[in-house]
């Protein structure tokens, strides 16, 4: 019998933040599901930057805040201001702003669908 080997090469791609015309990259998803399932149970940004300054607020359709952090590794959770209250299924807003380490201020907008 003969032998065969292969070379597998893991490839990691680090993104430079102050390379980019806009210096953090920032993905915002679309929607969630907090159901426990430690499968996207949190609406959190993701990003490999640091920021100098961070705000993420969540709205109902009725423009009441139910979310609010000042901080990107606290995501909201589908209930009202992180309590005990489950919030119902549906459209969501927020409004995410924050600071790079170049002092460039960013503002995102937009909805997120929240599933349980």
């Amino acid at each position: 019998m003969g032998c065969l080997t292969d070379t597998i090469t893991n490839e990691v791609v680090v993104q430079v933040c102050d390379s980019t015309p806009v210096p953090y990259e920032v993905v915002i998803p679309n929607v969630f599901s907090p159901n426990e399932d430690q499968i996207n149970d949190f609406f959190l940004e993701q990003s490999f930057c640091q920021f100098n300054a961070y705000q993420l607020s969540i709205f109902n359709r009725w423009g009441s805040q139910v979310f609010q952090s000042d901080s990107p590794k606290i995501g909201w959770n589908g209930k009202l201001n992180n309590s005990r209250n489950l919030l119902p299924e549906g459209t969501y807003f927020f409004v995410l702003q924050y600071t790079s380490a170049e002092q460039v201020e960013v503002l995102e907008k937009g909805t997120l669908l929240l599933l349980r």
